[in-house]
Order: C-alpha cells, then structure tokens, then sequence
C-alpha cells in the first residue's frame, strides 16, 4: 500500500515535472515566435483594436438582424410605405399623362387659332379685294350715270334758264325743287326762285326744321325753318345799361353796346328808346308760348309768338322796345318809331317782322323788334330792302 502510494506519488511527480517543462518549452516557443514577427507601434495597435471592435459591432449587429423576427408593427410600416410609394408612383403617373394631355391640347389649340388667324387674314383680303372690285364697279357706274345725268341736268338747268352760272348760292341738291317751286309760281323771277326755296318756302313753316347756323355769332339764323338746342345759351351775355331798359336784361356783349349807344344818342335828340324784353332762354320761351297757345289756339299763336327753340329773342341779338309812354305794342304809333327807321342801322339793328315780309317770315308786323346784325349787314339790308333770310341765303349760307 506504501509502495503503491509512493509509485502514484512519483509518478504524479514525474507527471508535474514534464507538464511544466511542457510549459516552460511552450513559452519559450511562443516568446521566439513573437520575436519573429514584425513589431508594431503603439498607434496601430490602437488602430487596430478599434476596427477589431467595430467589427465585432457590426457583425454581432447583422447576426442580430438576421435572427430577429419584425414585429406587426415594423410589417406594418413597410406595407405604408409601399403603399405610399405606390400611390407617389400612380400620381406621378397621372401628372405626365396630364402634362402630355395639356401639351397636346395647347399644341391644338394653337394650331387651331394659326388656322383661325390664317383664314381671318384670308377673309379680309378677299373682303378688301371685294370691296375694291365694288368700287371699281361703283365708279364705271357713276361715270355711266354722270353721263345719262349731265343729258338730265343739262335740260333741268335749261329750264331754269341756266342760273346756276349767275348766281353763286344755286344747290345742285335743290334742283328738283328748284323746278317744282318754279312751276307752282310761274310768274316769279329764276332767281328769286332760287332765294325762296333756299329759305324753305317751297316747304310749310316748321317742318324739316334744321340746327340754326352760325351759332355764337352775330349772324345766327334762328326762324320757323332753323332752330336752337334746349341748352343755347349765348358765350358773352352782358346787362343793358338800366337807364335804357325796364329791368335787368342782357344781350350778347357786342350788341348790348351798340343798344347803348344807340338808346343814348336818341335821347340826346329827344327820344325815348328803352328795352322791355331781349334774351329769354328756351324754357322762358316755352312757357311764354304754351300761355298764348292756350289763350288764341296754335294757329293764331303761331302768328306772333315764336315756339321754344325757335325764337331770336334765345340768340341774346333781340330786342323789344318801348318809349316809356305806350305799350311796346303801340309802339309803330309813335315818334320814336320813326327815328328807329331812319336810324337803327347805323347801329348795327335791323326791323325783323314786317307786314311786307310776313308771308317770308311767319310772323306778323312787329314794329318794336329789332335784330343786331352789325353796322355791314345792316346798312346793305337798309339800302336793299330785304329780309334777314334772303340776305342769308345769299350772302352767308356758304
């Protein structure tokens, strides 16, 4: 028993022994082998260690991923985010499609108006082609028809004893007038033909009725064939001198001065000129003759009252007179009556309505109203005795 105890102890001894020259032998083994290998500096090996670690990281971070189930929730998120994608793709989609849609129709479009404006252009030159072929057409036609009219003017002119070569206020427009009024009044002389249907006599009073020409002028003609606007009123109106007037009366400025002047020198020779009525506007008129036709009819009324529009007294050239003694009326009766004839067309003043002239201007004698004219036309018209439309026609109906 001792001995097999000793034998166990030796050999266990024996079994110490070798195993730490084992080690011994190893050590020394592994020391040589490192002395072999290349050294490194402090800096790699810390370099090295690092990526070792960050290796490990990573690897040990896939293992992980490639274990790990995804949970709902994760499954979940991935289906939306196709969906998402799916729907982006389906929009994008659609926004091309649109896009080409749009080009296309704005590509057709403008064709079409290129199209449009193309036959536009061609629409109007032949409208323009047209048109010049129409005149052309228009112009043959009035040489033919100038021809056939000269044979027919020429035998109309015949019968009117050619006065178109006499006289310089002849209208070609009027010829036919012209004839007829000649024949209606055979006795009555070409030229004088010529004045009347000028005037409008050929015509009843107050039909075709014009705008008055000249307006705002001394030579305004406002009568049964001519009238003014509801609104004229005259540029420069001015109050008569009160000496010289009943009330507070304008006329134009240049005629309101020749009135003084004209009422002032009459005095000084002992007569009494004075104003009881000039400018009336053509409601003042209207009212004025609405109150007569009531009173004597319009036929009557039209016999010494003018219709709103077509009075003098609107001018602001008209006035009517009195002597302070009589009625405005009576005053053909009267002193003052007789310088006025003698006198009024050294101041630019003509006695409008006479009994000569009714039958030319409508209206019965009127031995109180004057029309300023100026000092020219008045001394011609003293001289020839004429009424204010026949000078007109004659001499300023251009």
């Amino acid at each position: 028993m001792e001995n097999t105890k000793r034998k166990k102890s030796s050999t266990s001894s024996t079994h110490k022994s070798t195993s730490t020259h084992k080690s011994t032998s190893s050590r020394k083994s592994s020391i040589a082998h490192e002395s072999s290998k290349p050294r490194t500096t402090v800096r790699e090996a810390e370099s090295n260690a690092k990526d070792s670690i960050i290796d490990e990281a990573i690897n040990q971070r896939i293992y992980k991923s490639y274990d790990e189930k995804p949970t709902k929730k994760v499954v979940k998120k991935k289906k939306y985010r196709a969906n998402i994608k799916g729907i982006l793709a389906i929009v994008a989609l659609f926004v091309i499609v649109d896009a080409l849609f749009i080009a296309i129709v704005i590509g057709s479009s403008n064709k079409k108006k290129d199209e449009e404006e193309k036959n536009k252009q061609s629409e109007i030159k032949e409208k323009e082609e047209n048109k010049k072929e129409e005149e052309k057409k228009e112009e043959e036609k009035k040489e033919d028809n100038k021809e056939d009219n000269t044979d027919v003017d020429s035998k109309k002119l015949k019968e009117l004893k050619n006065i178109n070569e006499k006289v310089s206020f002849f209208k070609n427009e009027y010829i036919d007038r012209y004839i007829d009024y000649k024949n209606k009044n055979p006795k009555l002389d070409i030229e004088m033909v010529i004045v009347y249907v000028n005037i409008g006599l050929d015509q009843e009073f107050y039909t075709n009725i014009k705008d008055s020409p000249k307006q705002n002028t001394i030579h305004v003609l406002t009568n049964k064939y001519y009238s003014l606007d509801k609104n004229y009123e005259p540029k420069n109106l001015i109050s008569i001198n009160e000496s010289y007037s009943s009330r507070s009366l304008k006329m134009v400025k240049e005629a309101a001065e020749a009135f003084n002047k004209l009422a002032k020198d009459a005095k000084d020779e002992g007569y009494n000129i004075r104003a009881v009525s000039t400018y009336r506007s053509y409601y003042y008129q209207k009212d004025l003759y609405n109150n007569y036709v009531a009173q004597d009819g319009v036929k009557n009324a039209d016999t010494y009252s003018a219709r709103p529009g077509n009075s003098e007294h609107q001018t602001g050239l008209a006035v009517d007179v009195d002597n302070k003694n009589v009625s405005y009326t009576s005053f053909g009766d009267t002193k003052e009556f007789e310088w006025m004839k003698n006198n009024a067309y050294k101041y630019g003043f003509i006695l409008r309505y006479t009994k000569d002239n009714e039958w030319i201007t409508g209206y019965k004698d009127e031995p109180w109203h004057y029309r300023y004219v100026g000092e020219e036309i008045a001394k011609y018209i003293q001289e020839h005795p004429m009424t204010y439309e026949e000078y007109f026609v004659r001499f300023l109906d251009k």
